[in-house]
């Protein structure tokens, strides 16, 4: 009788035993991931225009284009593509699905003169073989816009003889960027020559080809004209 009570106190001994390992293993599990945890997943980025413009020529036809750059929504921080396997997909408004190399990897180009239409670009950025980055841009076609003389001069600072001008559609107070590309494809920012009018040396004028662009609640506005100085436009309010 004292031999089975002593077998019965063993294996409650090892019942509890067992019971005690068994959920320190089941901690410790818990405490280490396994490698699939470790994957970082998809993650969000958001597409920004900080990359500045870029003047090119299809076929003979001066295109503008303006240039995104993506950055770790959670970090705020941009993405590094440096690596040797980071891939990059663009998914444009038609699905048509691209891969891009080499340096066109770091950045992403969408026409603003002559316009492109209206669409969502869909991005994926592999930056690692565990970090992949999904993005969006839903792009607003850009509209023509046109330089409206207000029969308005001045002097600027520098002795330069300065006319005003309105712009058809817009609210210069709500022009955001503005930029001048020269006949030779120089570019100019323009913002701070906008206030009531927007001001324009007369000697800009006579150079033969003028490009402007404006920016106003996230749509592109463009004007186009080889010498404003033979517009034909009226005053306008």
């Amino acid at each position: 009788m004292i031999i089975n009570k002593k077998r019965i106190i063993f294996t409650l001994f090892l019942s509890v035993l067992a019971v005690l390992l068994l959920l320190g293993f089941l901690v410790e599990l818990k405490e280490k991931p396994s490698p699939a945890l470790e994957f970082s997943g998809v993650k969000t980025a958001y597409v920004y225009p900080d990359a500045g413009l870029q003047v090119e020529y299809i076929d003979i036809y001066k295109a503008v284009f303006l240039r995104y750059r993506f950055y770790d929504a959670e970090m705020e921080e941009l993405i590094d593509m440096s690596s040797e396997n980071a891939r990059f997909f663009v998914t444009g408004p038609e699905g048509n699905r691209t891969e891009f190399f080499g340096e066109e990897r770091f950045f992403y180009p969408v026409r603003i003169y002559p316009e492109a239409e209206s669409g969502i670009f869909k991005f994926e950025i592999k930056a690692s073989e565990d970090l992949v980055y999904e993005a969006e841009l839903d792009f607003q076609q850009p509209r023509e816009t046109l330089l409206i003389p207000k029969n308005q001069e001045r002097i600027s600072q520098e002795g330069v003889k300065l006319l005003g001008y309105g712009l058809l559609g817009m609210k210069l107070s709500k022009v955001e960027s503005a930029f001048r590309i020269a006949q030779n494809n120089e570019i100019f920012s323009i913002i701070d020559d906008i206030d009531q009018y927007f001001w324009i040396p007369e000697d800009v004028l006579n150079i033969g080809e003028h490009l402007f662009l404006f920016k106003q609640d996230n749509v592109w506005y463009y004007y186009y004209k080889e010498n404003l100085l033979n517009s034909d436009l009226s005053d306008t309010e």
